[in-house]
């Protein structure tokens, strides 16, 4: 028995296998990773499609599998059988163009995996090769948190942070000079 954990991760490898059939505006849609991925415990298959805009622009989508008919993807497996598998679109996927490390995820998005009843969470996709040289994306999920406002913290955490009431509250003197017109330097770019 393995001590793995793999819960909100999931491994997507090559798909070149699958294809959508079924509709027509698929006709530049392709599935580039496909595999098994496991949500909060939930275990289900997960394909990365990659389409082009009418304005040229690449992008990516991702689909989870599902018993109703949103993308129909014709496979073959190993031993050359063909089958049908049923996919829903869960959420954009977006290349990461400010990697700073190879650790920075090469792609991110937000989804709504299992039909949206868990809520958001934000996907990261890595790069890898298999053992035998083959490409292969990792996944890792997490659920996505709610950003609260400056404003509502600091209003919510007054006390504790001191922040006063309103401006006309504040007891520490003014930043600016009081000379009645200062200048300012017209040398600073904003």
């Amino acid at each position: 028995m393995s001590d793995y954990d793999n819960t909100n991760s999931g491994a997507l490898y090559s798909a070149d296998n699958m294809k959508p059939i079924g509709r027509k505006d698929w006709d530049d849609l392709n599935i580039i990773r496909q595999g098994k991925v496991d949500v909060e415990g939930s275990e289900s298959r997960m394909v990365i499609t990659q389409s082009t805009s009418r304005e040229g622009k690449t992008y990516f989508e991702v689909y989870q599998s599902v018993g109703d008919r949103v993308l129909v993807a014709e496979n073959t497996d190993r031993n050359g059988n063909t089958y049908y598998e049923f996919f829903q679109k869960v959420g954009p996927i977006y290349t990461n163009d400010r990697k700073r490390t190879d650790k920075d995820a090469d792609m991110s998005g937000t989804i709504t995996p299992n039909g949206g009843e868990m809520g958001e969470y934000m996907i990261w996709g890595r790069k890898r090769t298999t053992k035998a040289g083959d490409p292969m994306t990792s996944v890792s999920f997490a659920p996505k948190q709610k950003k609260e406002s400056n404003m509502e913290e600091a209003y919510r955490n007054k006390e504790a942070s001191g922040v006063p009431d309103s401006y006309n509250d504040d007891p520490s003197p003014s930043p600016l000079p009081e000379t009645g017109g200062g200048s300012f330097d017209d040398d600073i770019p904003f």
